[in-house]
């Protein structure tokens, strides 16, 4: 029987990337939100669900993603009814349809609060972030406030965004100072060793009532436009077909854009509850269990002789024989096969421009 929570909070789950840092396993028929990666039998998307049912109730759950995907969706998460998946009809960016989630969600409930959570994070105690988001929502339900969700650096890490906080708070929470996305790796040291910057996780909360105001605020042409169209929502065709139209002249930015370097008018909750993005495959290696040389295997498809620091994954059924191999990923597909050094994860998007323009969109 599923656990009654307060009826004005509300999840979005973005889920419409295409995880090309994590081809070719992630390809852009099936992306890395909804792969299992670890052998649990749940993709990252289903344990996103899984962890935002102990928040909102399942009917107050919505999910943003690509047209296309929308099948994946209603595969993998059954119990969510299609009305609340959100198809972007274009690839944009994470603003515009945060944007649209937003303004659906408040045309059903104008003091709605909503958590807006990325599917392909991998969470380490749900018992810390369900304690840490309730607690977030109802900040921003008694202060009508903006807050996003940021944790320690625990390295110099240059491809995440910092968050500096401010000495302005309001009870254990601190009005954000700046924020720097992906630094260089001296900046990135500089961050933290000064212990005032956070890692952004890419969380967000807010009312819908706070959230619409800054927008407005910041682009008051596109939010004005936004506001003639949306009496027009009176079926969900409609409301699909008013996006569509409108979609294309919506700034091109990333939510964190919107929120952390356009605004600055938002809190932060430093949390602890063991956060990863699932980035790239680095990111995987730093997650993952590893052998007794450090090399993440996942089903134990390998035979290694003087290898470490490795990622091998095989297709089930596959075996893997590798000798002298030290810090390189190794992923095999039924029609891909990429080797190259871990420490190149950076240059993952190459890699995979490279081969669509060399091959073809088949391998992508």
């Amino acid at each position: 029987m599923e656990t009654s929570h307060n009826i004005h909070d509300y999840c979005v789950i973005l889920a419409g990337g295409q995880g090309a840092r994590f081809w070719p396993l992630s390809r852009e028929e099936k992306p890395k939100q909804f792969i299992d990666f670890f052998g649990m039998g749940r993709s990252l998307l289903q344990q996103t669900f899984d962890r935002m049912q102990k928040v909102c109730n399942t009917d107050q759950i919505y999910i943003l993603t690509q047209q296309n995907y929308v099948p994946l969706v209603q595969e993998q998460i059954p119990e969510i009814p299609v009305r609340h998946i959100l198809p972007e009809p274009m690839r944009r960016n994470t603003a515009p349809a945060v944007v649209w989630a937003v303004l659906h969600i408040y045309a059903r409930d104008p003091n709605a609060n909503v958590v807006v959570v990325p599917s392909d994070q991998v969470i380490m105690r749900d018992d810390l972030f369900v304690k840490d988001i309730d607690e977030g929502l109802e900040f921003v339900e008694k202060e009508h406030e903006m807050l996003t969700i940021a944790v320690k650096p625990t390295r110099p890490e240059t491809n995440y965004g910092y968050i500096q906080i401010s000495d302005e708070t309001k009870g254990n929470l601190h009005r954000m100072k700046s924020f720097v996305e992906k630094p260089e790796l001296e900046f990135a040291k500089f961050f933290v060793e000064s212990g005032e910057f956070y890692w952004n996780t890419a969380i967000f909360l807010w009312s819908v009532k706070a959230f619409l105001h800054n927008a407005r605020e910041l682009y008051p042409e596109w939010a004005s436009r936004m506001d003639e169209a949306r009496p027009n929502w009176t079926s969900r065709e409609e409301e699909i077909q008013v996006i569509q139209q409108n979609y294309g002249m919506t700034p091109n930015l990333s939510i964190d854009a919107a929120m952390l370097e356009k605004s600055g008018k938002i809190f932060v909750k430093p949390c602890s509850f063991g956060w990863v993005d699932m980035g790239n495959w680095e990111n995987y290696y730093d997650t993952s269990p590893k052998d007794h040389k450090d090399n993440v295997i996942p089903e134990s498809n390998a035979v290694c002789y003087d290898c470490t620091g490795n990622i091998i994954h095989a297709p089930q059924g596959k075996y893997v024989v590798a000798d002298g191999l030290k810090d390189f990923v190794v992923i095999d597909n039924p029609d891909l096969l990429v080797i190259c050094p871990r420490k190149n994860a950076s240059k993952w998007k190459k890699y995979v421009n490279d081969v669509q323009i060399n091959l073809g969109d088949k391998y992508i």
